[in-house]
């Protein structure tokens, strides 16, 4: 019984400090050989594509952070080149304030993102 009490106590403080270390992230696109997931968050299929196009056939990752009243992108697994080509298209783009990429609501995610489980079957894919 401590046991289940320990293991219990250790997934909600995970939990809690995932949801914190998110807590300014509006969206997280994973890209892999041309096909893009969604992995936290909303973020509209034009734009998406959009990104998707421009790295390509490469691995990348993309986050959405908001910072003030603005989006800025945080980039992971290309070079420099791609990622200032993917901040411009971000930067073009009419979601570029966080007003209005956090207007999806909330209720449109899937299970696998409500639960956190996305990251699971694109990994297994």
């Amino acid at each position: 019984m401590p046991y289940l009490l320990g293991a219990i106590s250790a997934i909600v403080v995970f939990q809690a400090m995932r949801a914190l270390s998110h807590a300014n992230e509006l969206f997280c696109l994973s890209i892999r050989g041309g096909r893009s997931l969604v992995v936290r968050g909303a973020l509209p299929s034009s734009l998406r594509d959009a990104l998707t196009q421009v790295v390509g056939r490469g691995d990348a990752c993309i986050r959405g952070v908001r910072e003030g009243r603005s989006t800025h992108l945080r980039i992971e697994g290309v070079d420099e080149a791609t990622a200032q080509r993917l901040r411009n298209v971000f930067g073009t783009s009419r979601y570029r304030d966080a007003k209005s990429l956090g207007a999806t609501p909330r209720g449109r995610r899937n299970l696998g993102q409500r639960l956190g489980w996305i990251w699971l079957a694109w990994w297994l894919a």
